[in-house]
């Protein structure tokens, strides 16, 4: 949970001012997203009615404003706080948490013929996980779970699977990246490692790069592809330096 004060050297570069007493809305009850983003005082920002202050950002000395829009959307919040990495998985599981806790209250207060049947539950969420395991093994586009004809042919099996779209699976994929990042870190404390840069250019003359990181652990070679991505002005200096500062730092 953040605040928005800030130690008095962060403070007086900061020229944003938060509202002191913020209104607690419904969506703020529902969604752990609005627990990090403020909203500003309109006596100094009238201007600003639809926009949030990040307290992230705010606590690094950053003044950052996101635009909510008339309807006070949590999307773009959620979009930015993606772009802090452990914010964002915090954010993950709380609302993972919350989720559970409604959908148990849901079922401890009502009970439906569908509470004398087998729990679906537990296999729906397995079906995401492996589906969003199949993608990224197979190397499938990550709106294939939008194709109406795969969809067609999922329910043909399972009427009750719901299929994961674009945004549902670049959203669990991402918060298993930072999951992954922080267990990677703390397997290679106090290890010796190599890290190697391979690029190639594709039948289509489109250049990818890639960064693989190797160790060997109790005598066994072990191998991590950190990133692999697409060069899209060549295979030139800034865009190898660009891939190493920001893959290497993550």
């Amino acid at each position: 949970m953040f605040s928005g004060s800030t130690s008095s050297n962060i403070g007086s570069s900061l020229k944003f001012v938060p509202r002191s007493d913020p209104p607690v809305s419904k969506k703020a009850r529902t969604s752990p997203v609005w627990q990090y983003f403020q909203h500003f005082d309109l006596s100094y920002h009238p201007e600003k009615k639809c926009f949030r202050i990040c307290l992230i950002c705010r606590v690094n000395g950053i003044d950052k404003a996101v635009s909510v829009g008339q309807s006070a959307s949590p999307g773009p919040l959620i979009s930015h706080l993606r772009t802090h990495k452990a914010e964002y998985l915090e954010y993950v599981e709380k609302k993972n948490s919350l989720d559970a806790a409604a959908s148990a209250a849901t079922v401890s207060n009502q009970l439906s013929i569908s509470s004398f049947c087998p729990n679906t539950s537990n296999s729906k969420e397995l079906f995401r996980k492996k589906f969003a395991q199949w993608v990224v093994e197979q190397s499938m586009p990550l709106s294939v779970g939008e194709s109406p004809a795969f969809i067609s042919m999922i329910k043909a099996a399972n009427k009750t699977l719901f299929v994961p779209d674009y945004k549902s699976t670049t959203q669990l994929l991402y918060s298993k990246k930072v999951s992954t990042i922080g267990k990677l870190r703390k397997f290679l404390e106090g290890k010796y490692y190599s890290i190697t840069c391979d690029h190639w250019t594709s039948a289509a003359h489109e250049n990818y790069g890639a960064l693989t990181l190797y160790l060997i652990d109790n005598f066994v070679l072990k191998t991590f592809v950190l990133s692999c991505v697409k060069h899209s002005n060549g295979t030139n200096a800034p865009e190898v330096e660009a891939q190493l500062v920001v893959d290497l730092h993550s």
